[in-house]
């Protein structure tokens, strides 16, 4: 390591170094042909025979110096360099082809690592599945729930062992900071259950949330949003929101995760009996039933 260091940062002392040791070794070939019996002249050129071009032995020399491959790249990058500025209307152009094939081979493989490889933050994953709606009478063969359709096929399943429904919405925030718009997300009071869930914080949604979300609204934040808006305070279970105008008490926090659940406030959409059909809003998930052995 002394030695490497020596050689990448004290190059002329290195070389002088190296001319000394060279003259030295030359004047012994020398003195060896003097001692022969030739005289000084063609002891020389005897000398300088045997030993070969002195260019040559001192490449040869730096080849083998530690260090020399580092050295030989900088060479080469310096060399690269001046080569790019002299032809800058290329390099800017190579520079550009470069970010725009790194940002896209980046982008497709974060969104394949997604999709496809990065296992989702639930438990028994194998047994969540998606559901949809069919309109064949009107040509389509897979669309959203409608919000009343939900609720009869949660009522009448008898194959899955949980129907869960969300949709997005947005809100205003106000009354604890500055005020903001928020995502909104409705879910099922049995959503988190379906996706097995447990909150970081407080309780998840029960399926009497369905019912008295009118007379005692709550919510549960997203884990981000938690740390983000209300520092990750660990006390905030309890405490009101206003959203829209009205209060809501938060009653949980959630996990960090993607995909569904680290937006920023969900709140139980809730039951009601003259629910519409024919809006195609609220996404559906369900979860199988373990197979008996």
């Amino acid at each position: 390591m002394k030695s490497l260091w020596r050689n990448l940062t004290q190059k002329r002392a290195v070389d002088e170094d190296l001319d000394h040791e060279i003259r030295s070794y030359q004047a012994l070939l020398e003195d060896e042909q003097a001692g022969a019996g030739a005289d000084r002249n063609a002891a020389r050129r005897a000398a300088r025979l045997e030993m070969g071009s002195v260019d040559l032995v001192k490449e040869s020399v730096r080849d083998a110096r530690a260090g020399a491959l580092m050295d030989a790249l900088a060479t080469e990058l310096r060399q690269s360099l001046r080569g790019l500025r002299r032809n800058l209307s290329l390099t800017i152009l190579a520079i550009l082809m470069l970010a725009l094939g790194l940002g896209a081979a980046t982008t497709v493989f974060s969104v394949f690592y997604a999709a496809l490889v990065q296992p989702l933050p639930f438990r028994d994953t194998a047994h969540l599945v998606e559901l949809w709606e069919t309109r064949l009478s009107r040509g389509i063969s897979q669309a959203g729930f409608s919000e009343a359709n939900f609720w009869d096929v949660r009522t009448r399943n008898r194959s899955l062992a949980e129907v869960a429904a969300y949709h997005y919405d947005e809100a205003n925030l106000t009354g604890s900071g500055e005020p903001e718009k928020v995502t909104l997300i409705g879910v099922s009071s049995g959503f988190f259950h379906t996706l097995g869930l447990t909150p970081v914080l407080g309780r998840s949604f029960d399926y009497a949330d369905d019912r008295r979300r009118l007379d005692d609204p709550v919510a549960m934040l997203g884990n981000r949003f938690w740390k983000n808006r209300f520092l990750a305070d660990r006390q905030i279970v309890g405490k009101t929101l206003r959203l829209n105008g009205k209060d809501l008490t938060v009653v949980g926090v959630l996990p960090p995760g993607e995909p569904w659940i680290n937006d920023q406030l969900y709140v139980p959409f809730g039951y009601r009996p003259d629910a519409d059909r024919g809006s195609w809003e609220y996404s559906v998930i369900g979860k199988l039933r373990p197979v008996s052995p």
